[in-house]
């Protein structure tokens, strides 16, 4: 049996104005998911990428760690 879908509203905060979409899903990750697939591209950083990067003040971020706890530790 699959598990029943509800739909969600995905809203992307940092867009200006704030747009959202609604979005059929199992669950609030699969949701985000879904939006992140068509927004985001996710590969492992290069040596040239991080020297980039880094020298450009972007700061490594840790997964699962509050944004404001990884800005508070700088």
């Amino acid at each position: 049996m699959s598990t029943p879908k509800r739909i969600y509203v995905v809203t992307n905060s940092a867009s200006s104005p704030t747009s959202q979409r609604l979005i059929r899903a199992s669950n609030t990750a699969q949701a985000l998911r879904h939006v992140a697939n068509d927004t985001f591209d996710v590969v492992v950083a290069s040596q040239d990428a991080l020297v980039t990067l880094l020298g450009a003040g972007i700061q490594v971020e840790t997964a699962g760690e509050p944004q404001e706890q990884q800005e508070a530790g700088e």
